[in-house]
């Protein structure tokens, strides 16, 4: 996901003034991080040339201890159990979708084998800074840190929400219900199950039809269906969970071993999290694989 969105949190000076570069694909933040979701087995190799990116954002991200406590933490990359009143009720639904649902959808779609650049378009309808953070939650930054950053931040969350069920491609899928009565061509069917750009104007007629504008202003769903999700998510559904999937990376490491050379994607476990050498020399006892406990709330 090409944007600029997911660094726009890091330009705060909170961050100090270290360079950061101006745009940074969705998985050289996860490389920053050191997070090893399933999503990054469709990434064979670590983007060597984009290892100096890397370490910059990683160094902005390790300037602030709250921030980075939160970031390289084992609550990071795990996402939300559950929505705030103030965040349920922007959705407008009766049933909405799950913050795992969301990050699911949003941070790891893909067009083809092209990463979808979900967030870009959204950025031109709301604060920059909002859309960063709502990334940054959606990835398991925890809601204290956020409002130590972006004050007012559950209101700003309830208001993003608010824009993206007005995106025609997010408002379908999150009320999830058939929609046969209203399709017409093909274009219509086909823009229910793919979310590439081809298909944004039958989806917009979809979502500009009386019955569908009806059904989310009651925030009904009167024939649900279940809400596609990619393959391979970016977020992963519990702390448990996450520590399985990554009790099971080193039969995943011997498996593309043969096939793959160089510095592959298992190995950002274990990464550095201090801003320089002499604050790692004085944590030396946590050790490589140290991880703070996360945020307060899961």
């Amino acid at each position: 996901m090409r944007t600029d969105s997911w660094l726009e949190l890091l330009k705060l000076p909170q961050f100090g003034n270290a360079h950061l570069p101006e745009r940074a694909k969705f998985q050289h933040v996860l490389y920053a991080l050191g997070l090893c979701p399933p999503i990054m087995e469709t990434q064979i190799t670590a983007p060597l040339r984009a290892n100096k990116m890397i370490f910059q954002i990683r160094k902005r991200m390790c300037y602030l201890p709250s921030f980075r406590e939160n970031v390289f933490s084992k609550t990071m990359g795990v996402a939300h159990s559950q929505w705030s009143d103030h965040a349920f009720r922007a959705f407008g639904l009766e049933e909405p979708p799950t913050p795992y649902e969301v990050a699911t959808f949003t941070l790891g779609q893909g067009a083809g084998n092209v990463p979808r650049r979900f967030f870009q378009g959204i950025a031109t309808r709301a604060p920059k800074i909002h859309t960063s953070a709502f990334q940054w939650w959606l990835l398991g930054l925890g809601d204290e840190v956020l409002e130590e950053l972006v004050p007012g931040w559950e209101g700003a969350r309830s208001e993003f929400i608010k824009v993206l069920m007005h995106t025609s491609s997010f408002a379908l899928w999150a009320l999830s219900t058939n929609l046969s009565p209203i399709v017409r061509t093909r274009a219509h069917a086909r823009a229910l199950l793919d979310e590439g750009t081809k298909l944004r104007h039958a989806r917009r007629e979809l979502y500009d039809t009386t019955y569908v504008q009806t059904l989310l202003k009651l925030g009904k769903r009167p024939h649900p269906v279940p809400r596609r999700l990619p393959k391979y998510s970016p977020v992963f559904r519990s702390v448990e969970e996450k520590e399985r999937y990554h009790k099971s990376l080193p039969e995943k490491k011997q498996e593309h071993r043969d096939s793959s050379l160089g510095n592959v994607w298992w190995n950002v476990i274990g990464i550095e999290k201090y801003p320089d050498r002499g604050e790692r020399i004085r944590n030396r006892d946590e050790g490589r694989g140290f991880e703070y406990q996360g945020r307060l709330k899961l």
